[in-house]
């Protein structure tokens, strides 16, 4: 699976702009790209206005065969429209294009943890390993 992820730089202020532009990007001319689907992130961290945006492809061919609609949408007036209205909202952006190789699904479970994460008098960020709690349990029973 590859997933290419776009990555902008809204203009101090208007990220909330541009996310309302790409929202209305995918509901209509990604539907006419193909696009079955898209993931908008913004910035809860780092850079202050940053909006990214990706979507996933099968394969390499899939994506070619997008990029090859996408160029034809780059000439359709209402794309030129579109875009016109980011530029004075934007600074930049990057294009990634990235191999998915594992989804998680699920949670992990505490079996399969090194440290234990159930110690009701310590809290559950305790640090200490189970084995060495056994160990003292131990020891403490054995009166060593």
């Amino acid at each position: 699976m590859i997933v290419e992820r776009l990555t902008f730089q809204a203009r101090y202020g208007h990220g909330d702009e541009l996310v309302a532009l790409f929202k209305d990007f995918l509901a209509t001319q990604g539907q006419a790209l193909g696009m079955t689907g898209g993931r908008i992130y913004t910035d809860l961290t780092g850079e202050m206005f940053t909006l990214q945006m990706e979507t996933e492809f099968a394969d390499l061919a899939a994506y070619a065969a997008f990029m090859a609609r996408d160029q034809e949408q780059f000439a359709s007036q209402a794309f030129q429209e579109w875009f016109a209205k980011t530029l004075p909202l934007t600074d930049g952006g990057s294009r990634q294009l990235l191999v998915l190789s594992h989804i998680i699904m699920g949670i992990v479970s505490a079996a399969v943890l090194p440290w234990r994460t159930s110690l009701p008098s310590r809290g559950i960020f305790s640090r200490q390993r189970a084995s060495s709690t056994s160990r003292r349990s131990r020891a403490r029973e054995t009166g060593s």
